[in-house]
């Protein structure tokens, strides 16, 4: 079989420099696959413990500070954050299974390809194999990066739940998802009289920036038919590549972030969300028992 292989420059990343590298995309019908024109390394971190377990740990010893029915009501409010915690922990364990599998295939890819063949375009059936495989094992790098997206989104708008039972509705002001909580915290805790957690903005900013954004606009609400999707592949982690099949001026390509990225991000939130009921237990609505009442 033969086919044209195309001259295109694509980013890799070595540490935390971006350096631009001619790369040769293979072009298949059906499949949109970068394979790096020299052979790179793909090896993922090991996952951190993740938020579900200080999440489920903390919910766990603070039941036992209020009434049996509001401790009831802690405890399942934190079970519903807690299933997305494990969802994320467990996508992130496939992403890293995808993702060394990619990279395997790319290094096998590389060292079964001669300088010769990849200026002719020709390859054998074992190459081509080789191929259809890496387009097999993108796309489910690309199903756990969307998935990640999702479902983290998910998990913040149950922690801005949690956060409103926690401490009660507020005249004028809703905590119905994530967005809103963000936009809204700084008058909602002035009337909770709450003590906010320093640092809180920073989190707040990146998640907007890095998570919200894209799983906005390049996932649940991407409605563009002429968007191209690749991946890039770096040492750090698998990263879904968004251009544009005839680019318009209006037209704006993008990169998600390595899901260890997304992932840190998340924890430190998990632990602000913690440390908010902490420092103001005092505050909450639910009923804590008398021996907690000055705690």
């Amino acid at each position: 079989m033969r086919f044209t292989p195309r001259r295109r420059v694509v980013e890799q990343s070595s540490g935390d420099t971006i350096h631009n590298s001619a790369s040769i995309q293979y072009c298949v019908p059906g499949m949109q696959y970068c394979v790096p024109g020299m052979p790179g390394r793909l090896s993922c971190r090991v996952s951190r413990a993740g938020p579900v377990n200080e999440w489920t740990v903390f919910i766990e010893g603070e039941r036992n500070r209020y009434e049996t029915h509001d401790g009831n009501r802690l405890a399942i409010g934190g079970a519903n954050v807690s299933r997305y915690c494990e969802y994320l922990v467990v996508i992130l364990g496939r992403y890293e299974s995808a993702s060394r599998a990619l990279n395997a295939n790319l290094l096998a890819f590389s060292a079964s390809t001669s300088e010769k063949e990849v200026k002719s375009g020709t390859l054998d059936a074992e190459q081509m194999q080789r191929l259809a495989e890496g387009g097999r094992l993108s796309m489910l790098v690309h199903l756990e990066i969307e998935a990640f997206y999702v479902f983290a989104k998910v998990l913040l708008d149950r922690l801005a739940d949690f956060v409103e039972m926690y401490f009660g509705k507020a005249h004028g002001i809703s905590l119905a998802s994530h967005d809103k909580l963000a936009k809204h915290l700084s008058g909602y805790a002035a009337l909770k009289g709450l003590t906010l957690p320093p640092e809180l903005d920073d989190t707040l900013l990146y998640l907007r920036e890095h998570l919200i954004e894209f799983r906005d606009k390049q996932v649940t609400h991407q409605h563009n038919l002429r968007v191209l999707r690749g991946t890039g592949a770096a040492h750090e982690g698998a990263t879904m590549l968004v251009t544009h099949l005839y680019p318009k001026p209006s037209d704006t390509d993008a990169r998600s972030v390595r899901l260890h990225e997304l992932s840190d991000a998340v924890n430190r939130y998990v632990d602000w969300v913690i440390e908010l009921i902490a420092l103001n237990r005092a505050r909450t609505r639910l009923a804590l028992k008398s021996s907690q009442s000055g705690a």
